[in-house]
């Protein structure tokens, strides 16, 4: 149901949070705690980082000059750390 649903997305976010602040050059912008999955993620060249993600088919937007993810119940922690990893890609 939808509170499943919704928790599973808060669990998704967490540990998105988690595994930021276990990265350098990466950061959360905004609250850490909300009812909201939706997270923005501050890393320099944010635009030129998201047509790489978008490459890799990691699916996020350009907002407020960050990268805006938003976590849902059909995504899992492997697809966390292959942002996380895209988010540190050199190439």
């Amino acid at each position: 149901g939808i509170e499943n649903i919704h928790r599973r997305a808060l669990e998704l976010k967490g540990y998105l949070i988690k595994r930021t602040d276990e990265t350098t050059g990466i950061s959360i912008a905004g609250p850490r705690k909300s009812e909201s999955p939706i997270t923005l993620i501050k890393v320099k060249n944010a635009q030129k980082i998201i047509g790489k993600l978008i490459e890799r088919n990691i699916i996020v937007s350009y907002r407020a000059g960050g990268i805006r993810v938003s976590p849902h119940f059909y995504n899992n922690r492997e697809d966390i750390d292959r942002l996380i990893l895209g988010l540190g890609s050199k190439e």
